[in-house]
């Protein structure tokens, strides 16, 4: 199914229903999937970016992911008409296929793989607690993972599918993170949130991820605890989660991966080999990038709250390296208000592309080191 373009409608607890893009335009949602069209069984999504545990599964073959949420994607071709502007996004948005009421399919508690150096399960039950952090990364208290008040699943395409030695980060973009329908007190607390993290000042927020280490051939996870150690001058850390240097044994994680005494068992050229291959890939997410800034500026539209995922690994058929990059969460996406501050997503796109830069340029000091004839952890 080619892909097709988001409007949300994002219905409350409540049951209080409004159209984030054009409510002017509205149409009538697309209707459930039959289970003939979806599946009965999905598995717990495999490398998770942001976003809240227990709400993303997969189809057994991981080519479709499906969200718990209470957001409706409405993506006919009709409302494309009406909205042409919104076609340059197309590259980044994953495809939609529909959704499906979540007690029309259970849920698999059998791990999508078995992660090296990865004390967390994949299979987070719904009702659990999880643990809200402070500034510093030290949990502050507990709440409700919020995943069982979602009725519905949207079914979109899984961008990771494909790929090996996957590596997924999630950015949340934006200054502001509400839309103009957010209440007084949202609009208060989510004030308050961006300012005390590099949302406010950097449009960004490292919103956690999955990090295949090539050093270890193991995955290691970042999650909230660790984006809400970062600030202006730390920002950058969260660059080397997402392309590691081959010096990077370890990364900051809560789930932190077994530490051996040994260092790795590679020759300087495989060092050298794996080196130019990150650097190429955090080259390749930079010529991207830009892209996707110079679409959003095409629609007119405000994004607070989006995410640009980072997602890189080899293919499974050829073994050949990816980039991909895709723009996601569009509950609070609306069109321009002159009324409100500016929702800062550009301004995010610049402070990741700077943040890239200087992890490329730690890449290239990595790979100087080895045309020296040193390995990194011996440099």
């Amino acid at each position: 199914m080619s892909p097709r373009l988001l409007a949300v409608i994002d219905t409350t607890q409540q049951q209080h229903s409004r159209l984030s893009v054009a409510s002017a335009t509205a149409r009538t949602p697309s209707p459930a999937l039959s289970l003939s069209s979806a599946v009965s069984m999905v598995v717990p999504l495999e490398y998770q970016g942001g976003g809240h545990p227990g709400t993303m599964d997969t189809s057994p073959d991981g080519e479709w992911l499906y969200k718990a949420t209470w957001y409706e994607n409405i993506n006919d071709p009709e409302y494309m008409k009406d909205h042409p502007e919104l076609e340059s996004l197309m590259p980044f948005i994953p495809a939609y296929q529909g959704w499906v009421e979540r007690s029309s399919y259970v849920r698999s508690e059998t791990p999508a793989s078995s992660r090296r150096g990865s004390n967390v399960s994949s299979s987070h039950k719904l009702g659990d607690m999880v643990p809200t952090y402070g500034k510093d990364g030290q949990i502050v208290g507990y709440k409700p993972n919020g995943a069982d008040k979602y009725t519905k699943s949207i079914i979109i395409s899984n961008r990771t599918h494909g790929l090996r030695d996957v590596t997924v980060a999630d950015f949340k973009l934006g200054t502001r993170l509400y839309g103009p329908l957010a209440f007084p007190e949202k609009r208060a607390r989510q004030d308050a949130t961006t300012a005390q993290c590099t949302s406010g000042s950097k449009g960004v927020l490292y919103a956690g991820g999955t990090t295949w280490l090539p050093s270890r051939k193991c995955h290691v996870i970042s999650d909230d605890r660790f984006s809400r150690t970062l600030n202006d001058d730390t920002l950058a850390n969260a660059a080397a989660c997402v392309f590691p240097s081959i010096r990077d044994l370890a990364l900051p994680s809560e789930y932190d991966v077994a530490q051996e005494d040994e260092q790795p068992d590679l020759d300087l050229e495989e060092c050298r080999e794996k080196e130019q291959d990150m650097l190429n890939r955090t080259r390749t997410a930079l010529q991207l990038l830009p892209n996707l800034s110079e679409a959003i500026q095409t629609t007119g539209l405000d994004y607070p709250g989006t995410s640009a995922l980072i997602i890189h690994g080899k293919s499974v058929e050829d073994g050949t390296p990816k980039v991909r990059l895709a723009f996601v969460d569009f509950a609070h996406t609306h069109q321009h208000d002159e009324d409100m501050s500016p929702d800062g997503v550009l301004f995010g796109i610049e402070s990741t592309m700077g943040i890239f830069r200087e992890q490329e340029a730690v890449l290239e000091r990595s790979l100087a080191a080895l045309d020296d004839g040193r390995k990194p952890w011996n440099a």
